[in-house]
């Protein structure tokens, strides 16, 4: 049974707190962003559909054992644009994975349509954020955030 019930406050850090153990990864230093114009937009799902890669069930929740799905539309883009993703952990596993490279591709196109980058896990992805890179033509041009979840939003 309940004995009695204490309030307090804790003010401060204490100096043997270190930040992986108050859930925090110093900040990733990335380089300034340079759109080209030839993305429309960056779709984070769980599958594509098609040979047009049309993404299904939109989402920045993924469960531990999902594929991640980053599809970019492209329109416009001159003969032989090159597009890479470059996935990242950013701040995951109790703030143990700070900011690590996880995969990465490249892919051309000329025109327009949708490109899908996916990074599938080795076992299964660390709790947490996490990010991937778009670049066009070795420029970087959008950043798109996600989370990995023990249990989706139902929205």
């Amino acid at each position: 049974t309940l004995d009695r019930t204490l309030n307090f406050t804790v003010v401060g850090t204490p100096a043997w707190l270190g930040t992986a153990f108050i859930g925090g990864c110093p900040p990733a230093t990335t380089q300034a962003h340079k759109p080209s114009g030839w993305i429309a937009q960056v779709i984070m799902a769980e599958r594509t559909k098609g040979v047009e890669k049309e993404p299904e069930n939109r989402t920045g929740e993924f469960l531990p054992n999902e594929t991640v799905h980053a599809v970019v539309a492209v329109k416009d883009a001159p003969p032989n644009s090159k597009f890479r993703a470059v996935f990242f952990t950013v701040d995951a596993g109790g703030s143990t994975i700070c900011n690590v490279k996880i995969g990465e591709t490249e892919q051309t196109l000329s025109g327009s349509g949708n490109l899908d980058f996916t990074v599938a896990p080795p076992d299964k992805w660390a709790l947490g954020k996490y990010r991937v890179d778009i670049y066009v033509n070795g420029t970087l041009d959008h950043t798109a955030n996600y989370v990995v979840v023990t249990q989706k939003q139902v929205h």
